[in-house]
This record gives C-alpha cells, structure tokens and sequence, in this order.
C-alpha cells in the first residue's frame, strides 16, 4: 500500500484495547514497515477496520464496525467485533471472540469460543475450541472444533474432526 492510497482513509491505533485517532501522514512508517512501537496502527474506511499484515494485538481488543485481519494477525486476548469479521489464513486468537459474522481463514487457531449472531464459515485446517452461532455454519476440510451449536444448519465438507454438532440439520458433504 503506498502512501497516497491513505489520504481518503482515516486512521486509529490500538494499543490494549483503548483506540486513539492518528493523522495519515503518522502511518505511513507503519506501513512502509519501518515501526519500531508497540502500538499497531489500524486503517479505518467508513464501517470497516483493516489490521496490518502479521500484526500482534497483546491486550483485549473491541472493534466498533466490521474487522479485516490479513494473513499472520494475532490477537493475545479477546476480540469483540460489533460487526462482520475476517479472520486471515495463519491468523490466532488467544481467547474468546464475539461478533455479528465470522469468516476464519485456512490454518487459523482461536483458543476460546467463537460466539456469532449470524453465520460462521471456518476453513480448511481451522482449528477452534467452540463455536455458538445463531445463523449457518460451514466447516470445510481438516478443521478441528470442539462443538458446534446452532439453531441453522451445519454443513461439513469432506472430513471434520468435532466432538459435537448440535443444529437443526446437520449436512456432510464430500471434500
């Protein structure tokens, strides 16, 4: 991302959880991969929040709109979203996550419980303690889960490792 692409975004960092405005000029070393702090730098544009790539996040962190997390984002802690969610490939999450919508990348690992009011779609080589949805979940090849609990359908493809899936209707397909 180069500089000028930042001028129509505004800019925050998250340092433990508490959100601070900065001007776009104060991110540009960030980016450029010049930072030497700890405080990580997100780019907000309009409802959606974008973490930098291999970003580290070490206390709890809440996002107010919807969260992008690229490829190798860790969060130490928890992560409430009052949004959709976007979980890269390689991605972890050392406690619980809360959000509206959940999409979790290939090979990304959340310690704690995912909780989503809507749809949840893990994919290959997931691996989750427990996932609470209110809506549809799809869990694709190699994902690891210790429950899956929805009042939608659960829909499996190819070959699922889970200790229990509770839904309304439970469809496995071949992967």
């Amino acid at each position: 991302m180069k500089y000028r692409d930042l001028s129509p975004w505004s800019c925050c960092a998250i340092t433990d959880g508490v959100m601070s405005a900065v001007t776009p000029r104060e991110i540009a070393p960030f980016i450029a991969g010049q930072h030497q702090n700890r405080a990580v730098k997100i780019l907000v544009d309009g409802e959606t929040c974008y973490a930098p790539r291999g970003a580290y996040f070490d206390g709890s962190v809440r996002i107010e709109g919807n969260l992008v997390a690229p490829f190798g984002t860790h969060f130490w802690k928890h992560l409430v979203v009052s949004g959709d969610l976007e979980l890269g490939p390689a991605s972890s999450v050392a406690g619980t996550v809360s959000c509206r919508n959940a999409l979790i990348g290939g090979r990304a690992i959340i310690k704690g419980d995912l909780t989503a009011e809507g749809t949840v779609f893990a994919c290959d080589r997931v691996v989750i303690r427990a996932i609470r949805a209110g809506g549809d979940v799809v869990l694709r090849p190699g994902v690891i889960v210790g429950e899956v609990v929805t009042p939608g359908t659960i829909t499996v493809i190819g070959k699922v490792l889970s200790d229990r899936l509770e839904g309304w209707k439970v469809v496995v397909l071949p992967g």
